[in-house]
């Protein structure tokens, strides 16, 4: 039982993601390689799909994606992906010496006809909905939603949503095995006009457990130079503080009313020039990481996560979190809803409510030092070690291939 992993990056959330999975297979004893579009690490199991990471023309692409993507005036803060330009890789594919094709994150790596034209068996680990929603990767998800079979028809005759749809529905006829972390993408699938008759099935993100694990916190803050006698509260944004999906308008009100005092971290990024905030603490910025292991002691040096994102799968950021005992303080919508149990291992804030979501900050500190929080974080934190997803890929893959 062979299978490959595709993803476009071996960073960003996509690209580490796919690796967990890589790793999660390869612990598992199924034989899997992993190759992307463009390698950016030097970790030597990541193969580059192509001969050269020369993408000489890749800039112009997305500009022209980019721009293209303007006349649907989305409201909604996502990513935005209209799969325009032909890849021609499929062929390629259909050569590789496996038995699955497994996908991850492939925006710019493979187009939507070249992912039809794959005649291998296809299981497909969704990190955002894009694959069955139109261009955006983060779209609208209530009951009127357009990418809902019951909505479809309703779409704009000339709208790029409707165009990418229907290009998906053409083009992927072949049975796919869709795999979503949480219920709420499982529910997004069966309810798709593109996915719905395709066998979904949910596999949680798998984690590196000899990465990501309880460390001493004094020698972590000391590591980062963070005030052993304060609290310490981190916020990821890798797209900026501009980056509207992740919530910072939301956080910047919320810290500002909070009762406990606290530090906050903002990973991901160098401070913005104009940056300026009124808040009690010391606020550090931290550049994005690409080391796992220093990123697990930027964990242990906190004290709590805050996720105030407005619509996310289950992002990668928070599974870490809970392999080295944070609580988190997140809204209760979407995916986010299943990542943690309230007051248990975290605080669910109301949906994009700034009081609620101070209030669970203030609890979370409140509650942190009989210790319970992180004891029951790393307690529900161990269906997500890489043996135990592995296995469960492993029993995917073998009734696939049975069938």
């Amino acid at each position: 039982m062979k299978s490959v992993i595709l993803s476009s990056s071996d960073t960003g959330g996509g690209g580490r993601a796919a690796i967990n999975i890589f790793k999660s297979l390869i612990i598992s004893d199924i034989n899997s390689s992993l190759f992307v579009k463009k390698k950016n690490t030097n970790v030597d199991y990541i193969n580059n799909f192509f001969n050269s990471n020369n993408f000489f023309f890749e800039k112009y692409k997305e500009k022209i994606n980019r721009n293209i993507c303007k006349f649907e005036n989305k409201k909604t803060f996502s990513y935005q992906s209209p799969s325009l330009f032909p890849t021609f890789q499929s062929k390629k594919i259909n050569n590789l010496d496996c038995d699955i094709i497994h996908l991850c994150w492939i925006n710019e790596f493979l187009n939507i006809e070249d992912i039809g034209n794959i005649k291998k068996p296809i299981v497909w680990s969704l990190c955002d909905m894009w694959p069955f929603t139109g261009i955006n990767h983060y779209d609208i998800y209530d009951e009127n939603a357009s990418w809902r079979t019951k909505n479809f028809n309703s779409l704009n005759k000339f709208s790029l949503d409707k165009w990418l749809i229907n290009r998906k529905i053409r083009s992927w006829k072949r049975p796919m095995n869709i795999v979503v972390p949480n219920k709420w993408m499982y529910n997004c699938v069966k309810d798709s006009k593109v996915m719905s008759h395709f066998d979904c099935h949910i596999i949680k993100w798998p984690i590196d457990e000899k990465i990501f694990y309880k460390k001493n916190k004094s020698e972590c803050k000391k590591k980062f130079k963070f005030d052993n006698n304060r609290k310490l509260l981190i916020f990821g944004s890798s797209n900026g503080l501009q980056d509207k999906r992740k919530g910072w308008q939301y956080l910047q009100k919320a810290i500002q009313q909070t009762e406990t005092e606290f530090d906050l971290l903002i990973f991901g990024i160098e401070k913005p020039a104009n940056f300026n905030l009124n808040f009690r603490g010391k606020i550090f910025f931290k550049n994005k990481i690409y080391d796992d292991n220093e990123l697990s002691d930027l964990y242990n040096s906190a004290d709590c996560l805050v996720l105030p994102s407005l619509n996310d799968n289950t992002p990668l950021i928070s599974q870490e979190a809970q392999m080295c005992g944070l609580p988190i303080v997140l809204f209760d919508h979407n995916g986010l809803s299943e990542i943690i149990e309230h007051k248990i291992n975290g605080y669910k804030a109301n949906s994009m409510d700034i009081v609620s979501l101070k209030d669970g900050i203030d609890w979370i500190f409140k509650n942190l030092d009989d210790d319970q929080l992180n004891k029951n974080s790393l307690e529900m934190s161990k269906n997500i070690k890489l043996k135990f997803i592995g296995s469960e890929y492993k029993k995917l893959y073998k009734n696939i291939l049975n069938r």
